[in-house]
Protein backbone atom coordinates (compact mmCIF):
# COMPACT_ATOMS: atom_id res chain seq x y z
CA UNK A 1 0.00 0.00 0.00
CA UNK A 2 1.12 3.52 0.04
CA UNK A 3 2.57 4.14 3.50
CA UNK A 4 -1.40 4.47 5.01
CA UNK A 5 -1.21 2.83 8.63
CA UNK A 6 -4.70 1.68 9.85
CA UNK A 7 -5.44 3.03 13.00
CA UNK A 8 -8.59 0.39 13.31
CA UNK A 9 -10.07 -2.71 12.08
CA UNK A 10 -13.14 -3.69 12.71
CA UNK A 11 -15.90 -6.12 11.52
CA UNK A 12 -19.69 -6.52 11.55
CA UNK A 13 -22.98 -7.76 10.39
CA UNK A 14 -24.24 -6.08 7.25
CA UNK A 15 -27.64 -5.05 8.96
CA UNK A 16 -28.30 -1.19 10.45
CA UNK A 17 -28.27 -1.94 14.10
CA UNK A 18 -25.01 -3.79 13.76
CA UNK A 19 -23.25 -0.85 11.31
CA UNK A 20 -24.16 2.28 13.23
CA UNK A 21 -23.14 -0.11 17.30
CA UNK A 22 -19.39 -0.36 14.97
CA UNK A 23 -19.60 3.21 14.23
CA UNK A 24 -20.22 4.53 17.29
CA UNK A 25 -17.89 2.04 18.90
CA UNK A 26 -14.91 3.71 15.99
CA UNK A 27 -15.75 6.98 16.93
CA UNK A 28 -15.07 6.36 20.64
CA UNK A 29 -11.66 4.50 20.02
CA UNK A 30 -10.43 7.29 17.38
CA UNK A 31 -12.14 10.13 19.25
CA UNK A 32 -13.39 11.61 16.66
CA UNK A 33 -17.03 12.55 15.83
CA UNK A 34 -19.78 11.93 12.87
CA UNK A 35 -18.72 15.07 10.81
CA UNK A 36 -14.81 14.29 10.84
CA UNK A 37 -16.01 10.68 9.66
CA UNK A 38 -15.67 9.94 5.19
CA UNK A 39 -17.24 6.19 4.55
CA UNK A 40 -15.70 5.24 0.86
CA UNK A 41 -17.41 1.88 -0.65
CA UNK A 42 -18.38 0.11 -3.69
CA UNK A 43 -21.58 0.54 -5.01
CA UNK A 44 -22.45 -2.71 -4.72
CA UNK A 45 -26.61 -2.17 -5.18
CA UNK A 46 -28.88 -3.96 -2.38
CA UNK A 47 -26.16 -5.00 -0.31
CA UNK A 48 -25.03 -2.03 0.37
CA UNK A 49 -28.56 -0.15 2.27
CA UNK A 50 -27.78 -0.84 5.73
CA UNK A 51 -24.81 0.98 5.83
CA UNK A 52 -26.21 4.08 3.37
CA UNK A 53 -29.22 4.08 6.13
CA UNK A 54 -26.30 3.53 9.49
CA UNK A 55 -24.44 6.52 7.45
CA UNK A 56 -27.49 8.88 6.94
CA UNK A 57 -28.95 8.05 10.62
CA UNK A 58 -25.17 8.74 11.85
CA UNK A 59 -24.80 11.95 9.45
CA UNK A 60 -21.58 10.66 8.10
CA UNK A 61 -20.24 11.82 4.55
CA UNK A 62 -20.81 8.15 2.54
CA UNK A 63 -19.10 8.17 -0.59
CA UNK A 64 -20.42 5.15 -3.01
CA UNK A 65 -18.55 4.89 -6.14
CA UNK A 66 -18.07 2.37 -9.21
CA UNK A 67 -16.20 -0.57 -8.55
CA UNK A 68 -14.33 -0.61 -11.00
CA UNK A 69 -13.31 2.86 -10.31
CA UNK A 70 -11.34 1.72 -7.54
CA UNK A 71 -9.90 -1.21 -9.36
CA UNK A 72 -8.48 0.57 -12.45
CA UNK A 73 -7.51 3.61 -9.78
CA UNK A 74 -5.32 1.01 -8.08
CA UNK A 75 -3.36 -0.69 -11.51
CA UNK A 76 -2.96 -4.35 -11.47
CA UNK A 77 -3.21 -5.97 -7.89
CA UNK A 78 -3.37 -9.71 -6.64
CA UNK A 79 -4.99 -11.25 -3.71
CA UNK A 80 -8.39 -10.69 -2.41
CA UNK A 81 -10.34 -11.12 0.95
CA UNK A 82 -12.30 -8.62 2.71
CA UNK A 83 -9.65 -7.08 4.47
CA UNK A 84 -7.12 -6.56 1.31
CA UNK A 85 -10.43 -4.66 -0.38
CA UNK A 86 -10.83 -2.59 2.88
CA UNK A 87 -7.68 -1.00 2.70
CA UNK A 88 -7.75 -0.86 -1.26
CA UNK A 89 -10.93 1.37 -0.68
CA UNK A 90 -9.33 2.76 1.92
CA UNK A 91 -6.14 4.14 0.43
CA UNK A 92 -8.62 4.66 -2.98
CA UNK A 93 -10.56 7.24 -0.62
CA UNK A 94 -7.05 8.72 0.93
CA UNK A 95 -5.76 9.67 -2.45
CA UNK A 96 -8.52 10.51 -4.15
CA UNK A 97 -10.61 12.49 -1.21
CA UNK A 98 -11.01 15.56 -2.97
CA UNK A 99 -13.21 14.16 -5.57
CA UNK A 100 -15.31 12.21 -2.86
CA UNK A 101 -19.06 13.09 -3.38
CA UNK A 102 -22.04 12.52 -0.81
CA UNK A 103 -24.49 9.92 -1.30
CA UNK A 104 -27.73 11.30 -1.35
CA UNK A 105 -30.47 8.63 -0.54
CA UNK A 106 -33.85 8.47 -2.79
CA UNK A 107 -37.14 8.86 -1.14
CA UNK A 108 -37.93 5.93 0.88
CA UNK A 109 -41.15 5.47 -1.14
CA UNK A 110 -38.74 5.41 -4.24
CA UNK A 111 -36.24 3.67 -2.58
CA UNK A 112 -38.93 1.35 -2.10
CA UNK A 113 -40.62 0.97 -5.06
CA UNK A 114 -37.07 0.38 -6.80
CA UNK A 115 -36.19 -2.40 -4.13
CA UNK A 116 -39.41 -4.60 -5.24
CA UNK A 117 -38.52 -4.02 -9.21
CA UNK A 118 -35.18 -5.47 -8.36
CA UNK A 119 -36.95 -8.48 -6.37
CA UNK A 120 -39.54 -9.16 -9.65
CA UNK A 121 -36.31 -8.98 -11.84
CA UNK A 122 -34.87 -11.51 -9.84
CA UNK A 123 -37.60 -13.88 -9.16
CA UNK A 124 -38.62 -14.03 -12.92
CA UNK A 125 -35.24 -14.50 -13.89
CA UNK A 126 -34.91 -17.65 -11.61
CA UNK A 127 -38.68 -19.00 -12.60
CA UNK A 128 -37.54 -18.89 -16.18
CA UNK A 129 -34.43 -20.78 -14.76
CA UNK A 130 -36.53 -23.09 -13.02
CA UNK A 131 -38.83 -23.60 -16.60
CA UNK A 132 -35.93 -24.46 -18.25
CA UNK A 133 -34.62 -26.61 -15.82
CA UNK A 134 -38.35 -28.40 -15.85
CA UNK A 135 -38.63 -28.70 -19.53
CA UNK A 136 -35.05 -30.20 -19.72
CA UNK A 137 -36.16 -33.02 -16.94
CA UNK A 138 -39.52 -33.65 -18.79
CA UNK A 139 -37.37 -34.14 -22.08
CA UNK A 140 -35.03 -36.49 -20.73
CA UNK A 141 -37.25 -38.70 -18.19
CA UNK A 142 -40.53 -38.31 -20.24
CA UNK A 143 -39.10 -39.80 -23.48
CA UNK A 144 -41.59 -43.32 -23.84
CA UNK A 145 -40.34 -46.47 -22.23
CA UNK A 146 -41.26 -49.04 -25.04
CA UNK A 147 -41.12 -52.38 -23.78
CA UNK A 148 -42.43 -56.32 -26.17
CA UNK A 149 -43.75 -58.89 -24.48
CA UNK A 150 -44.80 -61.91 -25.65
CA UNK A 151 -48.54 -63.47 -25.39
CA UNK A 152 -49.08 -67.21 -24.63
CA UNK A 153 -49.71 -67.67 -28.53
CA UNK A 154 -46.61 -66.28 -29.38
CA UNK A 155 -47.89 -63.10 -30.87
CA UNK A 156 -46.07 -60.15 -30.12
CA UNK A 157 -47.33 -56.43 -28.41
CA UNK A 158 -45.84 -53.45 -27.86
CA UNK A 159 -46.22 -51.72 -24.38
CA UNK A 160 -45.54 -48.16 -23.78
CA UNK A 161 -45.27 -46.67 -20.64
CA UNK A 162 -45.11 -42.99 -20.53
CA UNK A 163 -43.70 -41.20 -17.21
CA UNK A 164 -45.30 -38.20 -15.96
Amino acid sequence: MSGLEIALRMECDNDIKSIRKTMKESFKFLASNPEDMLVCAEYTGRYIYSLTIACHDLNIFLWLDDPTHIKNSLGIVRGKNDAIDAARIAEYASRYEDKAVRYVMADKGLASLKSLLSDKEFLLRDRRRYQAQLSDHRKSICLPLISSTRKAAGQKFWKVYLNK
